[in-house]
C-alpha cells in the first residue's frame, strides 16, 4: 500500500480513487496544476512530506518503466533535470532489469563499474556539456556533447583497466547503465 498518491487524477478510475481515500494510512493529494507532470508533482509532493516529517533522504529510487510513449520518456527526464534545481538530494530512474539512469550535477563524480553492464551512455541535457571521463572503453576528453553534434550512447565501462569510472562535467549530464545482469543498488548509488 502506498504511503501517498497524488496527481491531477484526471485518468485514474472513480474505484481506484475512492479505494485509495478509504486507506487508513494513504494520504491522498489532488494536484490540479497542469504545468507540471504527474511526476514532477509527486517529487514534490515526496519532499513537503519528508521536510515536512523531519526525514533525511540521501537518495530517491523511482521504479518507473517507459511504457511505449516517447514523450512520457522525455518529460521523465525533464522532471529529472528540473529537480536538479528543486534539491540536492538525486534521483535515480531504476527500470527494473533494463537501466539505471540520473542527471551528474556539475562537478566530477566516480562510478563504481558494474561488472555485469554491457553499455553506459553520457547524453547532455538542457545545454551542450564539456565531458572528461576515465574508465571508460570510449573516453572523452574536453568532449563537447550537445545535441546535433556528439552524444555518448552505446559506451562500455573499461573493465580490464578501471573498476570505476570518473565523469567530469561543466553541466547536466545524463548517465546510464545496463542493469539486465544483476546490478546490486547499494554499491552504484
Amino acid at each position: 500500500m502506498p504511503d501517498i498518491v497524488c496527481g491531477d487524477f484526471d485518468s485514474i478510475k472513480p474505484t481506484v480513487l475512492e479505494y485509495y481515500k478509504q486507506q487508513k494510512n494513504v494520504k491522498v493529494i489532488e494536484t490540479p496544476d497542469q504545468d507540471d507532470t504527474d511526476f514532477t508533482k509527486a517529487v514534490k509532493e515526496l519532499l513537503t512530506e519528508v521536510k515536512d516529517k523531519g526525514i533525511k533522504l540521501d537518495r530517491i529510487i523511482v521504479f518507473w518503466s517507459t511504457s511505449g510513449r516517447f514523450d512520457h520518456i522525455m518529460s521523465i527526464i525533464h522532471t529529472l533535470y528540473l529537480m536538479l534545481n528543486v534539491t540536492s538530494i538525486p534521483l535515480f530512474l531504476y527500470n527494473v532489469n533494463t537501466s539505471l539512469s540520473w542527471v551528474l550535477k556539475p562537478g566530477l563524480h566516480t562510478i563504481e563499474s558494474n561488472a555485469h553492464s554491457s553499455w553506459c551512455a553520457l547524453m547532455p541535457i538542457g545545454e551542450p556539456c564539456v565531458v572528461t571521463s576515465q574508465g571508460l572503453r570510449w573516453n572523452l576528453s574536453e568532449h563537447k556533447l550537445a545535441f546535433g553534434s556528439l552524444i555518448s550512447t552505446s559506451n562500455e565501462f573499461d573493465f580490464k583497466n578501471s573498476e570505476k569510472v570518473k565523469i567530469k562535467t561543466d553541466k547536466a549530464l545524463m548517465w546510464s547503465m545496463d542493469t539486465s545482469n544483476n546490478l546490486n543498488l547499494n554499491k552504484n548509488l
